[in-house]
């Protein structure tokens, strides 16, 4: 899958005069609201047939450009996806954030987990304070957020990681898109914890 951005506009079928013609009949004094809300959807539905296909081209389109997502995943899930791997993108970027959760719950307490249990135990609360905390839990908000993000970096364990790395499954690449933002996401909110 191919992301592309507005500069490939340029080369759109979409005609410049015509809008034009379009945008300034707009602003015409003499028109009322029925006359004005038809010529503004009928310019948004001429721009939106060309910047859809612009913007997010087929999968079978080649190369892939995934510049938002966070570092580390796009490090260890890029060369996969573009081979068309992409449940095997999807689990090395979860795979990825166990191991950095892993390795900074050990630094902290000594104790070896993995998946679902280390999500668990990383990001709980007890008297306000977690090993990995991802707001003020001196706050309700801050605890709700704590456990929402617990349950998220659990929830991906479970449902995403583990069925990956044990069994045979097969997923398209919007999909697995839509897991790397998730992972990426989850970076993210380690690196504000400030885990290594």
């Amino acid at each position: 899958m191919e992301l592309r951005g507005f500069a490939d506009l340029k080369n759109s079928k979409v005609s410049v005069g015509k809008l034009k013609q379009k945008t300034d009949s707009f602003f015409d004094a003499s028109l009322g609201n029925s006359e004005r809300a038809k010529i503004l959807t009928e310019i948004f539905f001429e721009l939106k047939s060309e910047i859809e296909p612009a913007l997010c081209a087929s999968p079978s389109a080649g190369s892939v450009s995934l510049p938002a997502l966070h570092p580390a995943v796009l490090k260890v899930a890029r060369s996969r996806f573009e081979t068309k791997h992409y449940a095997d993108a999807v689990e090395a970027a979860f795979k990825e954030i166990n191991l950095r959760v892993k390795a900074f719950y050990k630094k902290q307490t000594g104790d070896e987990l993995d998946g679902v249990p280390l999500m668990r135990q990383a990001f709980r609360r007890d008297d306000k304070k977690a090993i990995i905390s991802l707001g003020d839990l001196e706050t309700e908000t801050g605890r709700n957020m704590q456990q929402g993000y617990m349950e998220i970096f659990a929830g991906s364990m479970a449902a995403i990681r583990n069925p990956k790395a044990h069994g045979n499954i097969s997923i398209d690449a919007d999909r697995a898109i839509h897991f790397l933002y998730l992972a990426s996401l989850q970076m993210h909110k380690l690196d504000e914890a400030g885990v290594p």
